[in-house]
């Protein structure tokens, strides 16, 4: 969240809602993870699946529509 805000900020949003919208983001972020994976197969994830399903999961959250594939275990994004 810490590095969102200041995108938002940068592009004119006031600080309280840039902070808000990034809260609200990175926690959507969250939920789609528990509601993909379990805990263990997070854990077990290379930081760089991580990352991917994560990058998919925020286009996701903040209304962005795409298809790819993510990571090296394949995941179709929406």
């Amino acid at each position: 969240m810490q590095s969102i805000v200041p995108q938002y900020q940068a592009e004119g949003m006031p600080q309280q809602f840039a902070a808000s919208l990034a809260m609200t983001h990175c926690s959507c972020v969250i939920d789609e993870f528990r509601k993909a994976f379990s805990q263990t197969e997070v854990i077990g994830m290379s930081v760089e699946d991580r990352a991917a399903f994560g990058e998919g999961f925020a286009a996701k959250c903040v209304g962005v529509k795409k298809e790819e594939t993510y990571g090296s275990v394949g995941f179709a994004q929406y």
